[in-house]
């Protein structure tokens, strides 16, 4: 069963083009390389650019939960400064319901 794992960041005002190319850059080559990966779509708010939202398709939750130990730890740290606000996501699952 795939596992959708949803989130959301928002940027500090003005800090938008950084931390997109930031997750272009560190945070999506560390996820491909990552057991259990299946596709990852980071998605920019129209009218309220400091807003992202990423979705993420994953074999399972440890699998995800392990990729976490492909990105350098000082790499994530200076990320942090760029966003207003810890990042959040929940794990959702496809129960058949149309």
């Amino acid at each position: 069963m795939t596992i959708t794992r949803i989130g959301e960041m928002k940027a500090q005002n003005g800090q938008e083009e950084a931390v997109r190319l930031f997750f272009e850059t560190v945070i999506m080559p560390a996820l491909d390389q990552s057991a259990g990966m299946q596709a990852y779509h980071l998605l920019q708010n129209r009218a309220e650019p400091t807003r992202f939202i990423f979705i993420e398709l994953w074999d399972s939750i440890e699998q995800h939960q392990a990729s976490v130990n492909n990105i350098d730890t000082r790499q994530i740290e200076s990320v942090m400064k760029l966003l207003a606000g810890k990042p959040w996501g929940e794990y959702y699952s496809d129960n058949g319901v149309a």
